[in-house]
Parts: structure tokens; sequence; C-alpha cells
């Protein structure tokens, strides 16, 4: 029994072994975005359903607010390498990978699609990088650390009453350029204002545009925080 017990005491604590965030070995100076997935599923069980086919489009269309908030919040903590500066390069576009879920919708800019660093879908959820891969994409983009971002879109509604609001969950993870993870943080948060009764909320250009963008940059906001007494 206690060599049982033992067993799975051992076996849980090397399953968490290389996934836990690590303390930076070295000063964090700079950094660069290189990954910002909205996945929008949740948001497919809601609404009429005539606009679930457009809600790909409309997303689409927040992708300069989603970036530009991005990294403005994150400059303000620690010094920067602009997506539009590497988006395009062979050495980065060169390390995507293809996921089987089209539901997920990588960032674009400039017309350049960010990329997945894996072919797993858990993987990219979680913010997983290879060490390999994290050394390789600081040393090409000369940063300290690169930050992945996971953003989950949907709709929550309040329990008692039935009120619609805009939800966001950000998931955030950091790689150190010893191709260790160095933070990690999700925080979900809702919108301010009533977009809906029951399971009916309004997805339109408007609701997305400021609605679930504002979710998305409280929630940045939590995480930026938190990020910031790692960095410091």
């Amino acid at each position: 029994m206690k060599k049982s017990l033992l067993f799975i005491v051992m076996a849980v604590l090397l399953a968490g072994c290389g996934s836990a965030p690590q303390k930076p070995s070295e000063p964090i100076k700079k950094v660069a975005v290189v990954g910002i997935t909205i996945d929008p599923a949740s948001i497919l069980d809601y609404g009429i359903k005539d606009e679930k086919d457009t809600i790909p489009g409309l997303i689409s269309a927040t992708f300069d607010d989603v970036v530009q908030m991005t990294e403005s919040k994150l400059s303000g903590i620690v010094a920067l390498s602009p997506i539009s500066g590497f988006v395009g390069s062979q050495n980065y576009q060169g390390l995507g990978q293809k996921i089987d879920d089209d539901r997920k919708l990588a960032v674009t800019v400039g017309g350049k699609s960010m990329v997945y660093f894996s072919k797993e879908e858990d993987d990219v959820e979680d913010g997983l990088l290879t060490s390999e891969v994290a050394k390789k994409l600081c040393a090409d983009l000369q940063v300290d650390a690169v930050v992945l971002v996971y953003s989950e879109w949907s709709a929550k509604v309040d329990r008692f009453v039935p009120l619609g609001r805009a939800s966001v969950e950000n998931r955030v993870t950091v790689w150190g350029r010893n191709g260790n993870k160095v933070f990690e943080e999700q925080v979900q948060v809702s919108g301010d204002d009533v977009i809906g009764t029951g399971a009916l909320v309004a997805l339109n250009a408007g609701t997305m545009k400021k609605d679930w963008t504002v979710a998305y940059g409280k929630s940045l906001d939590e995480v930026i925080v938190k990020l910031k007494t790692v960095l410091n």
C-alpha cells in the first residue's frame, strides 16, 4: 500500500516537471509576442443561427485592435520587438505548424498570419513551446523572452437574471532565452454591458469591436500586473 501511494505521489510530481514556470535566471529587458490565438468556439452556442457563419469574419476585423492593445499594454512594462517586424520573416514562418482545428484564429498582422508552434491543439491552448523553439525564437528576434497569448471568447449569462455579456479568458505564457517557461497566468473577465438575454447575445461588428475587445484588454491588464512582478 505504501509503495502504491509513493508511486502515485512520484507520478504526480514528475508529471509537473518541466511545465511549471521557473524564475528567470537573467533579467528580461525585451520581449516579442510570437503568438496570439483567438478561440471563438464557445460563442457558437449563442446568438442567432444565421450569425454563426459570420463570427470568424467579425473577429478578424478586431485583429488590429487586439494586436495594438497587446503590444501597447506590454510595452508599458518592458521593451518590445514589434510583431510587424518579424511576422513575415522566413525564420519565424518556418517554425509554423498546422493544427487540425479550423475554429481557432491566428491573428494576422500586415496580411501575414502568426504561426502555431505545435500540431497539437492542447499545446496551442496551453501556450507550450519546446525548449529548442523557445531558444531559437529568442535568438532570432534578439529578445530575452517570447510571449504567447491564447484568448477564448465566449458569452456569460448571469445565473439569476438571464442577462448576457461578453466574456474573455486570456492565457499568457512567457518563455525565456534559456528555453524555460518563466511565467504563466490566465484570467477571465466579463464585459460591463448587457448585450443580450437568455441564450441569445448580440453578435455583430459593434459588439465584437467594443464588448469583446474591451474584455480582452481588461483581462490582459490583470495578467500584466502579475507579469510585472516577474520582470522586476
